[in-house]
């Protein structure tokens, strides 16, 4: 018996913030999940969020299934975490930027987690 995988996600700015500055991306086919929550009231948090996204995308299907899940997560999630910090050291203005971000990997009815942040 094969079991199908339905996936969704959705957002909500809360009761204090007036933007939305969580981000998410899934590739349910590759059984790749991210939530991404941009540091409201921090500097760009929403664009941490979303650099956080692409890179995480780029890296994880850049990855070569081969390698071990731990390995790829830890390496797609010290991609965004360079290039937020690189887009911060090149801006003044984003000097500071964040977010808390959570990758998840299914593969073979094993679930392997990343996550930085509070």
């Amino acid at each position: 018996m094969t079991s199908t995988l339905q996936a969704g996600a959705s957002t909500d700015t809360g009761l204090l913030r007036t933007r939305n500055e969580d981000r998410f991306w899934m590739n349910a086919e590759d059984g790749v999940f991210l939530v991404v929550d941009g540091m409201g009231g921090q500097v760009a948090g929403e664009l941490a969020a979303q650099t956080a996204v692409e890179a995480v995308r780029e890296s994880m299907a850049g990855s070569c299934a081969a390698r071990a899940a731990e390995v790829r997560l830890r390496d797609a999630i010290a991609c965004a975490n360079n290039r937020i910090f690189a887009l911060g050291a090149e801006r003044a203005e984003l000097a500071g930027m964040a977010c808390v971000l959570t990758l998840a990997l299914l593969e073979e009815g094993r679930i392997t987690v990343g996550h930085v942040g509070d």
